[in-house]
């Protein structure tokens, strides 16, 4: 035990915790103490003598180390209260510190439910103004106030850290760009010798190691080593070579005089080749002739001289290193200045810098707090150290060394310790050591255990629970599964568990099989099981072995969001879909519920053609309809039929893809699939359905953020997953007694659960440490060099050393954490050979095979006496126990579960159908068309509507407007009843309206919207300064990669429609600008956070040196001889138009031109500009049209017309105007 201060026993409470001198006098509010003085809280429950103390002694600095379970926040929530109450602070005053907004979030509902209770309803309301927040909130809060003087964009945003990733990936690659642009040999053998991919890990984590520990400008500490002089090891090579002169010959001698002439040459080098002295060493062995005093000599001077040579190039590299750091440093710096955004280490490097550089506010915040509270204390860096000691105010912090688990945040529990000594010498630390959690069985079974482990740190734990009986048997039970044993398992048991060696799925089924067993046979309800992992990547072995017990499952928390099937196969759709040459997305594709096709239509697909050519095999067979077509005939009849339903669809889709919002791609191909219904039909339906609504949201996200850019989120998730982001499935409320919960260790800190299983324990935690170390100002390397030779530098190897002991002491806390969860029962389980345990934990040592032995020391002597039994039996931490009280049951497994379960439906044979959503019956009185707006508004009673009148549909809120493309909106604005048909309803476009074909028909033969599609693809690649359009076989390559086989007729008129733009005045204007943007994307908010956000893309925008905006945008509409261009823009493209400009404008161009050129009528043009004075208008008139929408407001269009009505589903039938307006050339 550490030497905390234990507090004082009920006898000698001192009398500020009894009660102040205000409850003494009736002055306070009633339901603080009782009528004996002592300290009451929530509810009228006393607490603990050393809970009451350290409530009461507020005034000062005091450090609280309390256990798990203790009620730590139960203190500094009353501490608050009583601040307020007792020593009259306003809430505003306390600065409270949680670690987590979820727990900053429950400390203030505790704190304004204390006040509740208590009558304090005034002090409950300015509770809005504390200061109850995380670190990271608190500097927010301080550098918003204080942005100005903190050199920040007062309206600064705060990255994700998905978003910082994304950024820290682009600084690093301007960086590396930078570093090597003058191609020096030294910077360019550094890359060739570590890699790329390497140095860009190795600087991102020391870069964020640096930040953690108070850097604003990270660098490395400096290197000195000095080139060694040879002259010592050349006269210990002269010597050796006399003291061999005379020696007898033998293959030793000789390998030792040949070490010997590889020295010399080595040394006759101008720069002595690493390489070359690594073969100037020889072994002395027995060879009695190289034991001599020369040779002896010789090796300490070479390895003297090795050494010193290392540190020197060490020295050099880490120059470099430290150059490449600065530069990334600074790219990423820059990166976040031009989105005026900070990351989370920024809020607290700036708020620092703030702080410490203008004393006058540091003042005013040292007046303001007059106290300050900081839980889970273990978990600080020393940025945040620095926060609390520049305000000065008294603290109060509680924490736990053993549960201090975040080394990989840069946590430092030196901190936590030096603290703690510090206020020891002053008497101000305390401890609370009982546990209200855990049976005291599992608590003595882990002081037992564990408890030496855990050295100074370790308080042994107090019971706090009333338990006089231990019926049942033991409360904590080692699962063994022996690895050895598993190969002899049937495969078909293993079989249906994804990934993991067999080792770990074979743990997986004796897990799941005991988790059946206690729901089954001893009544534990589901929800009170929680299975613990180490790491996130596990959890799909162990859920699918629970599942296929006939249990619910419930993931949370850790890094499996990313990873899990349903984001995946969504995720290999949105990949193949803008870029079907991807060919493990096209797989993933086809392989899933999506499409559904076989492990042998894969295969078949795979033949039939080379890579990154199978999607175009596709389309020729099930597209095209070529019945010779290569995979077609091999096919299976089920795989056959899916492709025959995607592929067209799938085809069609890629050609609307840039015309819609991510999410709406999202959803259009999960209601063409029927994707919904296969994944609720799946065990634990709604929590899988719950992470594809999240994919939803997080795509409209991104959209909002980045634009509507698919491969920029594709790429996002494959980062996400390769860095092991730490995303949160979606929480769904599932109603938790009908599932076992699954989470890391880490997510499950400061919960607790009734029986805790801590499973895979037999993973063996990673001994590789990066190649550039940095600790306490030191900075240690392990030497790479072109050549492949590998060494340590610059005391790499001790620096090491310190870091794996750091880290096997931290694995022992997160074990200590996890273990700490349980209620009622603890199962720990992992997968091991049993003859092969450790007396104590030792760096990359698997957990099981320590703890097993001091769980059970009888494991022990397995490698002398045999196998262990086949059945459980009892053990105990204390040797000398009594057998009938021993409290540890141990199960060995050597043989598979008894009862096996059945290997379930492949994932393709789960999916509803293959391709195709399941078929609805409509009820009685609903239109299967319905697809869940309300119903048609109907004629009041006693009237009736005309046949010809269509009824205007006016529900309160029909559709949802998050999202929309300015297409779509440009298409509600022409005709609001036709987008309702088509964009709500989902009726196809009439093909067989007679108006359809004269519509669309261009003087080439072209389908109209093709003609434009080729048109526009010509133009975006068009070269700034042609003088003429591209030639016959260029126009004819383009037309090919939609399927087309263009006539010699359509080739001269999509080179006549690009000339003519060549031919006109917007061309040299656009080769002019001092900045281009073809296919621009683009996103914009309508108004505040509830406002719909717009998506879409231009043709082409511009800047000239004042930062003045050009907007082109092709048209190849065929127009009437003497039609008015500006006329046909309002008439048509108005919407298009004004939400170019307002994009452009929000932007912060000053001034933007809109110019629509149509190219089919002699380049005439029509334009319009504006300025920043129009942006407000601008937004209103396209937010109204958004706000009728979602208002429901779907009239017909007041001038229905043939180019208008061509095609609407209902113009024959069910739209009011009569055929011979909706054929009419003009309105």
């Amino acid at each position: 035990m550490h030497a905390g201060r234990r507090l004082r026993a009920p006898d000698d409470l001192p009398v500020h915790a009894r009660m102040s001198e205000q409850a003494q006098t009736g002055t306070l509010h009633p339901g603080l103490y009782d009528s004996e003085g002592r300290m009451l809280g929530p509810g009228g429950r006393p607490f603990t003598p050393e809970q009451a103390e350290a409530i009461a002694r507020r005034d000062g600095s005091l450090l609280l180390s309390a256990n798990a379970g203790s009620g730590k926040t139960s203190v500094m929530a009353e501490r608050f209260v009583r601040s307020v109450l007792e020593d009259n602070l306003r809430p505003g005053r306390i600065l409270a510190i949680s670690f987590t907004d979820k727990a900053a979030g429950e400390l203030r509902a505790r704190i304004r439910a204390r006040f509740m209770e208590l009558g304090a309803r005034k002090e409950a309301r300015d509770l809005e103004s504390a200061w109850i927040s995380t670190f990271h909130g608190m500097c927010h809060r301080i550098l918003r106030t204080h942005a100005v003087r903190a050199g920040l964009d007062p309206a600064f945003t705060v990255l994700d850290e998905a978003d910082a990733r994304a950024l820290r990936k682009r600084a690093f690659e301007a960086a590396l760009a930078g570093f090597l642009a003058d191609e020096r040999a030294e910077a360019l053998d550094l890359v060739a010798a570590y890699g790329a991919s390497n140095l860009e890990e190795l600087i991102c984590r020391v870069h964020d190691q640096l930040r953690s520990a108070g850097e604003t400008r990270p660098s490395l500490p400096p290197a000195r080593a000095e080139e060694p002089d040879p002259a010592e090891l050349r006269a210990a090579l002269g010597a050796a070579r006399a003291e061999l002169a005379d020696a007898k010959d033998g293959a030793m001698v000789r390998r030792a005089l040949r070490a010997l002439e590889s020295c010399e040459r080595a040394l006759a080098e101008e720069v002595v080749p690493l390489s070359a002295l690594a073969k100037a060493e020889f072994k002395q062995g027995n060879a009695k002739a190289l034991k001599g005093e020369g040779c002896t000599r010789y090796l300490e001077a070479l390895a003297d001289y090795r050494r010193r040579r290392q540190d020197a190039e060490a020295a050099r590299a880490v120059g470099l290193l430290d150059e490449l750091l600065r530069r990334h440093a600074e790219a990423y710096m820059s990166l976040k200045r031009d989105r005026g955004a900070l990351d989370f280490d920024d809020l607290e490097l700036l708020t620092r810098d703030l702080l410490r550089d203008f004393p006058a506010i540091c003042a005013s915040y040292r007046e303001r707090f007059a106290r300050i509270m900081v839980d889970e204390f273990q978990d600080t860096n020393g940025v945040q150290i620095e926060l609390l000691e520049l305000l000065e105010s008294p603290r109060f912090v509680v924490g736990d060394e053993l549960q201090s688990i975040y080394g990989f945040r840069h946590a430092d529990v030196r901190i936590f310790r030096g603290e703690r000594a510090r206020l020891s010498e002053r008497a101000e630390t305390a401890e609370l050591a009982r546990n209200f959690r855990s049976r005291p069985a599992i608590l003595k079974v882990l002081d037992d255990a564990f408890g030496e482990l855990h050295g100074e740190a370790h308080v042994p734990f107090e019971p706090g629970r009333d338990d006089p009986s231990e019926r049942g048997g033991p409360l904590v039970e080692l699962l063994l599964t022996d690895a050895d044993a598993v190969e002899a398992w049937p495969e078909e048991l293993l079989a249906s568990l994804p990934g993991g060696t067999p080792a770990r799925r074979a743990e997986a089924r004796v897990v799941a099989e005991r988790i059946a067993r206690m729901v089954r046979e001893e009544g534990v309800p589901p929800g009170d099981i929680v299975v613990l992992l180490r790491s996130a990547g596990d959890a799909a072995v162990f859920e699918r072995a629970i599942e296929e017990q006939g249990l619910s499952t419930l993931a949370s928390g850790g890094r499996g969001y990313w990873g899990r099937q349903q984001v995946a196969d969504l995720c290999a759709y949105l990949a193949a879909l803008v870029n079907p040459r991807d060919e493990p997305a096209l797989f993933g594709m086809l392989a899933s519920p999506l499409v559904g096709v076989s492990a042998d239509g894969l295969a078949v697909i795979a033949r039939s053609a080379g890579q990154g050519k199978r999607w175009w095999s596709l389309e020729r067979a099930f597209c095209e309809r070529e019945p010779d077509a290569a995979p077609v005939a091999e096919l299976p009849e089920a795989d056959r039929a899916a492709l025959e339903s995607f592929c067209p669809w799938f085809a069609a889709e890629r050609r609307q893809a840039p015309l819609r919002s991510l999410d709406e791609l999202l959803e259009r191909v999960i209601e063409r699939t029927g994707y919904d219904l296969h994944v609720l039909n799946l065990p634990g339906g709604r929590r899988r359905w719950a992470n594809v609504l999240k994919l939803k949201r997080l795509a409209a996200g991104f959209e909002a953020r980045r634009g509507r850019d698919v491969r920029g989120l594709i790429d996002l998730a494959t980062a996400e997953l390769e860095a092991g982001a730490r995303e949160a499935d979606a929480p769904v409320e599932l109603g938790d007694a009908s599932s076992v919960r699954l989470m890391t260790i880490h997510a499950a800190k400061g919960l607790e659960f009734p029986v805790v299983v801590v499973a895979d324990l037999g993973r063996q935690p990673p001994r590789r440490q990066p190649d550039l170390l940095v600790d306490d100002k030191r900075v240690a390397l392990r030497l790479k060099t072109v050549d492949g030779h590998s060494a340590p530098a610059l005391g790499w190897e001790e620096m090491r050393d310190r870091r794996l002991q750091a880290e096997a002491e931290e694995e022992l806390r997160i074990l200590h954490v996890a273990m700490t969860r349980a209620e009622e029962r603890l199962v720990l389980s992992g997968a091991c050979n049993p003859g092969d345990l450790l007396l104590a934990p030792e760096p990359g040592a698997a957990p099981v095979r320590w703890l097993a032995g001091r769980l059970a020391p009888s494991l022990l002597a397995l490698g002398e006496e045999g196998e262990p039994p086949a059945e459980p039996f009892d053990d105990d931490p204390d040797p000398d126990r009594d057998p009938a009280d021993r409290r540890v049951r141990v199960w060995v497994r050597r043989e598979p579960p008894a009862s096996a379960p059945g290997a379930p439906a492949s994932v393709a044979e789960e999916a509803l159908g293959p391709g195709r959503a399941e078929p609805q019956e409509a009820g009685p009185g609903q239109l299967a068309l319905d697809v869940g707006g309300p119903e048609p508004a109907r004629a009041a009673e006693g009237s009736v509507a005309p046949d010809d009148e269509a009824v205007a549909v006016e529900p309160e809120a029909i559709v949802r407007v998050d999202h929309l493309s300015y297409s779509s909106l440009e298409r509600y604005k022409r005709c609001p009843y036709r987008w309702y048909l088509e964009r709500v309803l989902g009726l196809p476009e009439d093909e067989a309206d007679p108006l359809k074909a004269g519509a669309t028909a261009t003087p080439a033969g072209l389908e109209g919207r093709m003609r434009g599609t080729l048109a526009h693809e010509l133009l975006e690649a068009l070269d700034l300064r042609a003088s003429s359009p591209p030639d016959a076989d260029a126009v004819r390559a383009v037309g090919a990669r939609h399927g087309l086989e263009l006539t010699d007729e359509q080739v001269a008129d999509l080179q006549a429609l690009v000339g003519t733009f060549i031919d006109g005045d917007l061309l040299p204007r656009l080769a002019s600008a001092v900045e281009v943007r073809r296919e621009h994307v683009f996103t914009v908010a309508l108004g505040d956070e509830r406002a719909p956000v717009l998506t879409g893309a231009v043709d082409v925008v511009a800047f000239d040196a004042d930062g003045r905006a050009l907007v082109v945008d092709y048209k190849t509409d065929i127009l009437e001889e003497g039609a008015d261009p500006e006329r046909l823009v309002e008439d048509r493209y108005a919407a298009q138009r004004r939400i170019y400009a307002l994009a452009t404008l929000a932007s912060g161009a000053p001034q933007v031109e809109v110019a629509h050129v149509f190219l089919a009528a002699g380049g005439a043009v029509a334009t319009k500009t504006y300025n920043q004075d129009d942006l407000g208008r601008l937004r209103a008139e396209i937010r109204a049209l958004a706000d009728g929408i979602a208002a429901g407001r779907f009239e017909p269009s007041e001038r229905p017309h043939r180019a208008l009505c061509a095609g609407c589903p209902g113009r024959r039938g069910l739209c009011h105007h009569p055929p011979r307006l909706t054929a009419r050339d003009a309105p």
